[in-house]
């Protein structure tokens, strides 16, 4: 069957590759687009840096003088990219939870971690690791996509039987091509944020992914079968 992938170029590429390898045929037509962030220097040389996504590595500003500092990411897409940046120690965790537990386990309380972020990512690294010294630095921004890709976004929603719900900013985008709209499909949301504005709407089947992380959405889409989910409900997958 047909699936929408909505999240931003150039990394909906990589998904269409393994969605197609795994037998959907993707149709990419993002609904938002990545906008870097200004942010100030750290304070002091952290212990460690965690980056939630691979824009986070993307769009922040390194200093060659921490590439010897500890990085954790959430993933090995990540970990590779902060490696191809220049650091030198990286460690994948498969998700957040995995990531927060890595993190207590290894660092003293009091220790330095620079948090590299979207402007909307939750702050449960901080209220779970309340014992260290957390600095959060907001380096980038998902903005809906122009005229040109609105129109695009408009045809590929016919066409999809499902739909890939990468983030809640994309999830707005999509609710609202969704009103008036007949659509009916599943979607498959990374997140129950990203969930949450399609609860009302009647006829959609809605899956969320056991981890609000890549690997856990596609990892569920891979396996995922249409009569595991039924209409106007939340399922873990």
């Amino acid at each position: 069957m047909p699936i929408w992938i909505t999240r931003s170029a150039p990394d909906n590429l990589w998904t269409a590759r393994r969605l197609h390898r795994a037998g959907h045929r993707p149709l990419l037509a993002p609904v938002s687009e990545i906008q870097p962030l200004p942010h100030a220097p750290l304070d002091q040389p952290p212990h460690a840096i965690v980056f939630s996504s691979i824009h986070a590595v993307r769009n922040h500003v390194m200093d060659p003088a921490l590439a010897d500092t500890p990085v954790y990411a959430c993933g090995d897409r990540i970990a590779a990219a902060a490696a191809a940046l220049g650091y030198l120690t990286t460690t994948s965790l498969g998700s957040e939870t995995a990531l927060i537990g890595f993190i207590a386990a290894t660092r003293a309380p009091g220790s330095r971690i620079a948090h590299y972020c979207s402007d909307y990512t939750s702050d449960r690294l901080q209220t779970a690791l309340a014992d260290l010294q957390i600095a959060r630095r907001q380096v980038y921004r998902t903005v809906p996509v122009g005229e040109a890709g609105l129109r695009i976004a408009e045809t590929t929603l016919p066409r999809a039987d499902r739909i890939l719900v990468h983030s809640a900013p994309a999830a707005a985008r999509i609710a609202a091509l969704l009103q008036g709209s007949n659509w009916t499909g599943t979607l498959h949301c990374i997140s129950p944020a990203s969930a949450a504005l399609f609860a009302d709407m009647p006829g959609l089947r809605i899956t969320i992914a056991a981890q609000p992380s890549e690997e856990s959405l596609l990892t569920a889409l891979e396996t995922f079968h249409p009569s595991a989910a039924s209409p106007a409900t939340n399922d873990n997958c």
